[in-house]
């Protein structure tokens, strides 16, 4: 199964002031996730010939070295949903697990609704 990922990749481990590139990403794990962003993390360095396939890949492997973190988006979102969504969900003030099948159900039978018109 695909999950989505938000990987953070620090640019330079010794010049903190270059920051971090971080991109959110479809993959079936974290490697997946974490080898997709440094890809796109070449393809937005200037320093890096995209034409070169193995400046590429050298460029990845590095980066891969400087990843800080790797969130599962789809594994927190429950929590998120229900921090956000608390008074409504929980009107007992007690909280409990969201079932995110059902909420795709609601989603899909509701889309009208919840998405704006532009």
């Amino acid at each position: 199964m695909r999950n989505y990922y938000e990987v953070c990749i620090r640019w330079n481990d010794n010049d903190a002031e270059e920051g971090t590139f971080t991109e959110s990403v479809f993959a079936n794990d974290e490697d997946e996730a974490s080898e997709a962003v440094a890809t796109s993390m070449a393809g937005s360095s200037s320093d890096v010939d995209n034409s070169n396939p193995d400046e590429v890949a050298r460029f990845v492997e590095e980066a891969l070295q400087r990843v800080s973190y790797v969130t599962n988006v789809v594994s927190s979102l429950p929590d998120d949903i229900s921090s956000v969504f608390f008074d409504e969900l929980f009107p007992d003030g007690v909280s409990r697990q969201i079932n995110l099948d059902a909420l795709a159900v609601l989603l899909s039978e509701h889309r009208d609704q919840i998405i704006l018109k532009s």
